[in-house]
């Protein structure tokens, strides 16, 4: 985000001076959407910043442009979408922001949405400098604050459907499921690292960013998430039916 604000695109090369591990980072990102390992939650992150998951094919789309604008042009062209948001004044931004909700339904404006994302984000980091006034406007467009918060209860609401035509928690790794499987492998990860339950070195390094929170762990507990892997699960599932059976029968 540091790199999008200050550049503004995510091309960012190899042996970039910023960071020298952030352009292999992007390579790897780029990597897991081809092969199709990145999750649904990443991949909307990353198109928040206008990430660019095909150089080749955004070589192509802008070639024409490429054609025709020069090299100061293009600098000078990101610098002004960067400041446009900036020319404009807080209500008569404001008034944007609502035209977008009512077509959208939600305040989840892109960064890569016109300057009203930029607009938007800046908000967001800038909560304790707006006036009460300016808070209780965005809040009666139910402004979303905190962005990882409402991805975390859009998916526990599709958690919460799930068990609810299922009657577990163990959603499958197949087609439209993809997304919540990987969710609900991140809870379990969090869950295990927060009891220090032998958690695997590469789940500590992929999640290292994130907890689980009391509050979080109880609304999971609450719809019956099972915290357990899923061969774990169905282990323990087949152990109580052995004691079962020896309960009726008198032998396994």
């Amino acid at each position: 985000l540091d790199y999008y604000e200050k550049y503004g695109h995510t091309l960012v090369p190899i042996t970039s001076n910023d960071d020298p591990t952030l352009g292999r980072w992007v390579q790897r990102q780029r990597a897991h959407y081809k092969n199709g390992s990145m999750s649904e939650h990443r991949r909307m992150l990353l198109l928040d910043v206008a990430f660019v998951f095909d150089v080749r094919e955004y070589n192509r789309s802008n070639k024409a442009n490429a054609d025709t604008t020069t090299d100061g042009d293009s600098d000078k062209n990101v610098q002004n979408e960067k400041k446009k948001w900036r020319k404009l004044s807080w209500e008569e931004r404001y008034v944007q922001l609502k035209n977008y909700v009512d077509t959208y339904g939600d305040s989840n404006v892109p960064l890569k949405y016109d300057s009203l994302g930029g607009w938007v984000q800046y908000q967001r980091r800038s909560k304790s400098r707006l006036s009460n006034v300016q808070r209780d406007k965005l809040e009666q467009l139910n402004f979303c604050w905190d962005v990882k918060d409402h991805q975390w209860k859009v998916k526990y609401e599709e958690l919460r459907k799930f068990i609810q035509q299922h009657n577990h928690s163990h959603v499958p790794r197949t087609g439209d499921s993809k997304s919540l499987h990987a969710w609900c492998g991140t809870q379990r990860q969090l869950y295990r690292r927060k009891y220090n339950r032998n958690h695997e070195q590469t789940d500590t390094k992929r999640v290292m960013s994130a907890t689980l929170t009391d509050e979080r762990e109880a609304l999971l507990t609450k719809i019956n998430f099972e915290f357990e892997k899923y061969h774990d699960y169905w282990w323990r599932q087949r152990i109580q039916q052995l004691k079962e059976n020896k309960r009726q029968r008198g032998h396994l």
